[in-house]
């Protein structure tokens, strides 16, 4: 009943907010919260009042807002994600990538999942190092290298000021070396049919 409770708070929070920063394990040192702070497992040790904590205390020893059994065949950061309602169009992730790679693997196929039914929502891992688009028109700006990656078939259009554009209803190969390497020269855009990773 309790945890019924702090899913209820949460979700009057949620109505009051666009952005949300997830807190994983790997943070090194205090976050930087934009909009509501949602921390997870070993990432509640930066835990701030008005956030809420969820995991399975195989990384965190304390008390948290939503207690997961260990026993289970999804991740801590999935059942994060699956609390975060649609209007919510930001989401930065801190602590989540690096260190295990098959965690990291799964913490971006986590993120894939979880724009593949959303338009217009962006993801960012560890201060804008990974961007991901979820379907949608996009533009940014952005000088040097960077490389675009995706899970599954998308039509995608890269335009603007960049190496290697891609012209309409051109297809990039899903979890190939394709999208490799490319360059960017300021104003980029770009449209994707479904999440999209941008590495730089």
């Amino acid at each position: 009943m309790e945890k019924k409770k702090k899913v209820l708070e949460l979700q009057e929070v949620f109505q009051k907010i666009t952005v949300v920063t997830l807190v994983g394990p790997l943070t090194q040192k205090k976050p930087q919260i934009r909009g509501l702070g949602l921390y997870v497992d070993g990432g509640s040790r930066w835990k701030e009042e008005d956030g809420f904590s969820v995991g399975d205390n195989d990384s965190f020893l304390g008390k948290l807002d939503y207690p997961l059994p260990q026993t289970k065949d999804y991740s801590d950061l999935c059942f994060a994600l699956s609390l975060i309602p649609n209007h919510i169009k930001e989401v930065h992730l801190l602590g989540f990538l690096g260190e295990d790679r098959a965690h990291e693997m799964g913490n971006l196929g986590e993120i894939h999942n979880f724009l593949k039914n959303r338009s217009e929502t962006q993801a960012f891992f560890d201060e804008k190092k990974v961007w991901v688009f979820s379907q949608g028109k996009w533009s940014f700006n952005y000088e040097g290298r960077f490389s675009l990656f995706c899970l599954e078939d998308l039509e995608l259009e890269l335009q603007g000021s960049c190496r290697y554009p891609l012209e309409k209803n051109q297809k990039l190969r899903p979890r190939s070396s394709h999208g490799l390497s490319n360059e960017g020269f300021g104003n980029i855009q770009l449209f994707s049919s479904g999440p999209l990773f941008c590495f730089f």
